[in-house]
């Protein structure tokens, strides 16, 4: 009897025990708005990391950092999961992270005031332009202009201090998320008399998975492919930009 009994204590001593080795994910937040609100507590990203905490039976934690802090915590494998990124924009980094499938399309397009937009299609477009970027984001297509000196760049902090540049004249135009210009110009009678132009940019975002977490990876796809079925994806999008 001795060896059953000392069977069922170690099944049971298993199922109370299992929840506090549970893997926890750390999820990197910062300003992203509509995307990643204040805190990281609500926005698209942080409905969507819920739902997908449900579909794939996994948890997530979220922590609120600078851009510029998460991606450095990252590296380090503090930071164990980035939502919204693209491989275009980590490709070059010293730990590009591994993708899940894409779950949404982030467009880029160049804002103008009222009246004085103009075609943007290639780096000679931008001659003798002041044209505001946020501080870390690339454009390779525009580069040049930068680089041979026939244009300013000037950076902002985000997009909502572009717009802001824009309306005090101090660049001429702006290269800006459509989504989060369109939600800012909502929400801020200021920007009224700004008007998107040409797509500039068009990325397919996924979430990014540190390489210690590859196995993460196949989960979160399996997950995304059941909530797109599902409409639930569009649903937490509609809800925030539309």
């Amino acid at each position: 009897m001795k060896p059953l009994k000392t069977l069922v204590f170690l099944v049971l001593l298993a199922n109370f025990s299992s929840p506090c080795w549970a893997q926890s994910y750390v999820v990197g937040g910062y300003d992203y708005p509509p995307f990643i609100y204040a805190k990281a507590t609500q926005g698209i990203y942080v409905e969507l990391m819920k739902e997908l905490a449900l579909v794939s039976q996994q948890t997530f934690k979220w922590e609120h950092y600078p851009y510029a802090r998460l991606d450095a915590l990252f590296t380090k494998a503090s930071v164990h999961v980035e939502v919204g990124s693209s491989p275009l924009w980590t490709s070059s980094k010293r730990v590009p992270g591994f993708y899940t499938v894409p779950f949404y399309t982030l467009k880029d397009v160049v804002v103008f005031r009222r009246s004085e937009e103009t075609s943007m299609k290639s780096f000679s477009d931008l001659i003798g332009k002041r044209v505001g970027l946020v501080r870390g984001y690339s454009f390779p297509q525009f580069q040049k202009a930068f680089d041979d000196g026939i244009a300013t760049r000037i950076d902002a902090a985000n997009e909502l201090g572009l717009m802001k540049l824009l309306i005090n004249k101090r660049v001429d135009q702006i290269f800006v998320s459509q989504d989060l210009f369109l939600y800012h110009q909502k929400a801020n009678k200021e920007f009224i008399d700004l008007i998107s132009g040409d797509v500039v940019g068009s990325y397919e975002v996924a979430i990014r998975v540190h390489p210690n977490y590859k196995s993460l990876v196949g989960t979160l796809d399996k997950g995304i492919k059941t909530l797109k079925e599902k409409g639930v994806i569009k649903k937490i999008i509609d809800k925030h930009l539309h």
